[in-house]
């Protein structure tokens, strides 16, 4: 809010642009399919931009910032709950919204007066903020999860498209930690410091039985 309102230093400005980057909002080509999950999330992004405008806000900043509707109460303090939680989308926003306050907020701080705001920097800024790399491409070198790094063969099926990677490094980590997060003893999950015993023994190795876990973890067989 405060920055359509007063001159940001440049520290300020940054950490501005960084926020609105981190939290792009949402943007999909594929809005045909309105049931389900898909559809609770569409309803709360129309929702939120009708509201948004019958309030007169200037931004969804400054409606966050501002409204109750986007606060709650925890502890007898009020916070601003601005995450979402699982089959909840009460705070999710378009794109192109979040783009019109990056937007406004630069034009801003370009009237108020900051001489590193030029035109230039305003339209490299905002291209780089709608720039978004397709999902096969991943991503961009020098990355190590880069496609390049997984080189993968040709499709049994389909012989012109190559298939997905057999194994990765990345893939192969997610279902260790799938499968840690999910052990239990006696019923009770693991703690925190004996998933990471776990991880910090297992991950090097080409096997582990549960035999070895239950010794590392100093638990009796039954």
């Amino acid at each position: 809010m405060r920055g359509i309102e007063q001159k940001l230093t440049n520290n300020q400005l940054a950490k501005v642009i960084l926020h609105l980057f981190k939290r792009r909002g949402f943007q999909s080509n594929r809005q045909t399919d309105k049931t389900g999950d898909v559809g609770k999330l569409l309803q709360a992004l129309k929702a939120n931009t009708e509201y948004i405008q019958a309030h007169g806000y200037r931004t969804i900043g400054e409606a966050l910032y501002r409204d109750q509707r986007y606060h709650a109460e925890n502890c007898g303090r009020t916070i601003y709950n601005i995450r979402n939680h699982t089959g909840d989308y009460h705070n999710c926003f378009q794109r192109e919204e979040l783009l019109s306050e990056l937007q406004m907020i630069l034009q801003q701080q370009q009237t108020l007066g900051n001489s590193g705001v030029t035109a230039d920097f305003v339209t490299q800024v905002c291209s780089l903020f709608c720039e978004q790399r397709t999902f096969d491409e991943g991503p961009s070198q020098p990355s190590p999860y880069h496609q390049d790094q997984f080189p993968v063969g040709q499709c049994t099926f389909i012989p012109k498209e190559k298939r997905a990677p057999k194994a990765s490094y990345t893939f192969e980590l997610f279902r260790a930690w799938d499968k840690i997060t999910k052990l239990r003893i006696n019923d009770q999950l693991l703690t925190i410091e004996q998933q990471r015993q776990i991880a910090n023994y297992a991950l090097p190795k080409e096997k582990v039985t549960f035999a070895q876990i239950r010794k590392l973890l100093g638990v009796a067989a039954d």
